[in-house]
């Protein structure tokens, strides 16, 4: 090639398919010859990408398990041993398993003829097998043959946020107050990867961001798990993601989420904030607030929110009120929520704590208004 472009030659000729020199390149993935006829003014920038781009979506085209064996993330069978339970909900399981030596967590279907689960299991499958991120569970690879099929990903030792506070309540028989420092290094984790969700392209929403999905290492480090509800979005736009229908668990979910309105990635951001209002007070928040207020708050657009009167650190307090503001074009993003973290200005005590416990504080009320910030107390 090098020699044909030194000697003159037609850049920008065509075959009798209309297909030109740089095309069969990029398809051909031969880059050295890509990057010749580039120099050599084949083609311009916005037309190669779009020539990258066609290719890389006809690759999340092909099914699967064309995907799983390109990959190399396949995982035969009878390497797998099961052993006891770790958690079960209405559509599978998750086992603790021994995978060539190395303790796993297997999640699979109970029931794979239910078409809508089998859905959702796959592209749990398609999403995590793309993602790559320190403060994400790590998928290693799944089963695809044969039924049941099997989701193959690291075992942390922790467990879930949930069961972290749920041990402590039953130790002291009270809510769990933990230090700041604990809580902002979870937040910064936490922050941080959804701000990696958020910034992929096209960018992944997670849609289930709740202490039940977040697992601790041994050593208390935070990571988010379970995308059988995340969506990645092919050439989303600004704006709204015509994306409709409740998704999600009810207690940390935005309100446009219920009304079934087209939304963004904020919708993580509000479940954020919940979600760091329980890591700050070790107990759900609203806890005690029916479904139907949940849903007559949003329908209605009436701020929904537990009280921040108890919080002591004041700027985990901003930080919520920017994080579950009613309007998501007001509501911050992922990145902001981090850069805010990384700025605060810890107490000099580790011991220190976040908030102060008191019996009435989990509780709300309707405010008045429409989609103002939280006035409860």
């Amino acid at each position: 090639m090098d020699y044909l472009i030194r000697h003159k030659a037609d850049v920008l000729a065509k075959d009798r398919f209309g297909a030109d020199a740089l095309r069969d390149a990029i398809r051909g993935k031969h880059t050295a010859v890509q990057q010749l006829l580039f120099n050599a003014g084949a083609c311009h920038t916005t037309l190669l990408e779009q020539e990258q781009k066609a290719m890389s979506e006809d690759y999340q085209s092909q099914p699967l398990h064309v995907r799983a064996k390109a990959e190399r993330w396949i995982v035969d069978r009878s390497e797998i041993r099961i052993g006891h339970l770790l958690g079960e909900g209405q559509q599978g399981q998750v086992l603790k398993a021994d995978w060539r030596g190395m303790a796993v967590v297997v999640k699979l279907l109970k029931n794979a003829r239910a078409s809508t689960d089998e859905l959702d299991f796959q592209n749990e499958i398609s999403v995590m097998s793309t993602l790559r991120h320190p403060n994400l569970v790590l998928f290693l690879g799944a089963v695809l043959e044969n039924e049941p099929k099997m989701l193959v990903s690291e075992f942390l030792d922790g467990g879930s946020l949930e069961d972290f506070f749920e041990l402590k309540y039953k130790e002291k028989m009270k809510p769990f107050i933990p230090p700041v420092a604990m809580v902002h290094r979870w937040a910064i984790e936490l922050g941080m990867a959804i701000a990696f969700l958020h910034g992929c392209r096209p960018p992944v929403i997670h849609r289930d961001i709740k202490p039940g999905n977040l697992l601790l290492t041994a050593e208390g480090h935070l990571k988010v798990s379970d995308f059988g509800l995340s969506k990645i979005f092919e050439g989303a736009q600004l704006g709204a993601y015509q994306m409709t229908g409740v998704t999600g668990t009810l207690r940390y979910m935005a309100p446009e989420v219920m009304r079934s309105e087209d939304y963004t990635e904020k919708v993580d951001v509000y479940s954020f904030s919940f979600v760091l209002w329980y890591m700050l007070h070790g107990e759900r928040p609203l806890l005690g607030t029916l479904e139907k207020d949940f849903i007559s708050a949003a329908d209605n657009h009436i701020a929904l929110r537990p009280t921040l009167g108890d919080v002591t650190f004041l700027p985990f307090k901003a930080l919520m009120e920017k994080s579950w503001e009613a309007d998501p074009l007001v509501r911050i993003t992922a990145t902001d929520a981090v850069i805010s973290l990384k700025a605060m200005t810890l107490p000099k005590s580790t011991k220190e704590k976040g908030a102060k416990p008191n019996k009435l504080r989990n509780s709300a009320h309707q405010t008045g208004g429409r989609d103002k910030k939280c006035c409860i107390s």
